[in-house]
């Protein structure tokens, strides 16, 4: 959020449970989201926040 505040875009990530599982999975959607917005920009100040359920990469659905 301070890179927002700043006016640099920013994404916050978090899982949807507390824990820490399926670690490698979120940090694989976390790089295919960071890829999409660097290819993709948003114009502006922008903050993204994208949670992340705990689950196996092959039960998520990726995202929109």
């Amino acid at each position: 959020m301070e890179g927002y505040l700043f006016g640099v875009p920013s994404i916050a990530f978090s899982q949807v449970e507390k824990g820490h599982a399926h670690l490698d999975a979120a940090a694989q959607i976390a790089a295919e989201v960071v890829g999409r917005f660097i290819r993709e920009p948003l114009a502006g100040a922008v903050l993204l926040n994208v949670n992340i359920p705990n689950r196996p990469l092959d039960e998520l659905r990726g995202c929109g």
